[in-house]
């Protein structure tokens, strides 16, 4: 299984995802990682507030063809 597969199914089995900036910076992100599991390597904009170096996401958006796209945020509950 390589890389992008694995990613994929820890995040589906519930392991918390993570966003790694431009200045390669990392952060834990709060928010459903089944939700965020198929854009795995995508560049996304994260809309949000940070607590103790974690996003506590509000908004998640893929880029696309030069737009970006909203990302539905699932909640376990």
């Amino acid at each position: 299984m390589g890389d992008q597969d694995c990613g994929e199914e820890c995040l589906k089995m519930g392991f918390p995802a993570g966003i790694l900036t431009d200045q390669k910076v990392f952060h834990p992100l709060i928010a459903s990682s089944l939700s965020l599991a198929p854009y795995l390597g995508d560049e996304v904009r994260i809309t949000g507030s940070l607590h103790n170096g974690a996003i506590l996401v509000k908004q998640a958006e893929v880029r696309r063809n030069d737009r970006w796209e909203a990302i539905r945020l699932q909640s376990k509950m």
